[in-house]
């Protein structure tokens, strides 16, 4: 996680963390995440569920 994407943004690290809680995953698994332009999070993790 980059503090500074946090600082200037109305989206905080606390948000953050409690989407992740709702969505019980953890900042360890997270290759990608970001915030769209409606508010909603995106996250792409590092496990692969493919074949």
């Amino acid at each position: 996680m980059l503090d500074k994407n946090f600082s200037n943004h109305e989206y905080d690290k606390e948000w953050f963390l409690a989407e992740l809680k709702k969505r019980n995953v953890q900042v360890s698994e997270i290759s990608y995440a970001v915030v769209g332009s409606k508010g909603n999070l995106y996250i792409d993790l590092f496990r692969d569920n493919s074949s």
